[in-house]
């Protein structure tokens, strides 16, 4: 045999696999199973300062049958985001194109205590109007986009409890410039829904990306975490981006992304104050389960108001898009994707 193809073989068969196998390391599951399991351990609860960036496609706009003239693209908002045990915290206000809240800019705020959503809008309205105006209404959950979908949860659940409600494979191990080595994990339970998780061991397994798909395997959702941070002795995800997808054709298509930038953590340290539902003297509230209108007196108490039954009644449609335009883009989209075509999600 040729001494030069001896050489190749020995090379290619002896020096490349030790290379590979240096490069990822047997999956260690055992290890990525342990630190899912701790992180609902780890935060109790939970502060979060980010810079929220919506950029809409023109697959968007096509498919959605909306102007571009609708709403500003891209929007942007400062968001203040926090949970505690079943409490959860939002606090939204909305930016101009400089990154800056104007004059007339509305704040959103919504809290939930496990079972009833309080929202409320101020600031200055239209003609310098000021605008301190809510509703209740009882739920199991709101879905807003927090920092714990880049990396620790999916729809609202820790990964460890999803992945119990279901089966899992791994698929495989990749290596990332960033991250190191990451885990391919593919989920799925009775009900046909899909997910796939990339899992990094050397960043307490977060999955810093995840993709949901469709029935036909086709991806309508993507999470990618881009930065982390280590704080008090573990680490989180600091910066990602969401894409929303629809399926058509047999095609994915990108309809939209939204961008997540960090500016503060805080961890194990939320005040219960923070979840306070109380309304200043002179707002208006609208309880959405009995249909009434209350107005807040200057000692705190609610006296009804059928004024403000009667504006919530009479332009229910109109006053949603005025408290969260962002927010009702995205149920559309949501909306969109079960209509064209269902596609079942954790």
């Amino acid at each position: 045999m040729n001494p030069r193809l001896l050489i190749c073989l020995f090379v290619l068969g002896g020096i490349l696999p030790m290379r590979s196998s240096a490069q990822l390391p047997q999956p260690d599951m055992a290890k990525v199973l342990a630190d899912l399991t701790a992180w609902p351990e780890r935060i109790k609860s939970i502060d979060v300062v980010f810079e929220d960036t919506d950029y809409f496609t023109e697959d968007f706009y096509h498919l959605m049958n909306v102007s571009r003239g609708s709403f500003a693209n891209p929007q942007m908002s400062r968001v203040e985001w926090a949970i505690k045990g079943s409490h959860s915290y939002r606090n939204t206000t909305l930016l101009d194109e400089n990154g800056l809240s104007g004059k007339n800019s509305l704040t959103d705020t919504s809290i939930f205590d496990g079972s009833v959503k309080h929202d409320l809008q101020s600031g200055v309205g239209s003609y310098g109007r000021p605008i301190n105006s809510g509703y209740v209404q009882r739920t199991k959950h709101i879905n807003y986009l927090s920092p714990l979908v880049f990396g620790l949860q999916v729809g609202g659940r820790w990964i460890i409890d999803v992945l119990k409600s279901g089966s899992y494979t791994l698929e495989g191990v990749t290596q990332d410039p960033k991250f190191g080595p990451l885990y391919i994990v593919r989920w799925q339970n009775q009900k046909g829904a899909k997910t796939r998780f990339w899992f990094a061991p050397n960043y307490d397994s977060l999955a810093v990306r995840i993709e949901t798909e469709s029935s036909d395997g086709k991806i309508n959702a993507q999470y990618l975490c881009s930065d982390v941070v280590s704080k008090d002795g573990f680490y989180f995800p600091l910066n990602g981006t969401k894409e929303w997808r629809c399926v058509q054709d047999g095609r994915s298509i990108l309809l939209s992304k939204e961008g997540m930038k960090t500016i503060s953590v805080d961890v194990n340290k939320v005040a219960d104050t923070l979840f306070d539902t109380n309304l200043p003297a002179g707002a208006t509230l609208f309880n959405k389960d009995t249909q009434e209108g209350y107005r807040i007196g200057a000692d705190g108490t609610k006296t009804v108001d059928e004024r403000t039954a009667q504006q919530w009644t009479s332009f229910p449609l109109q006053w949603l898009f005025i408290l969260s335009c962002t927010s009702l883009i995205l149920i559309g989209v949501t909306g969109f994707l079960k209509w064209r075509r269902p596609s079942k999600q954790v």
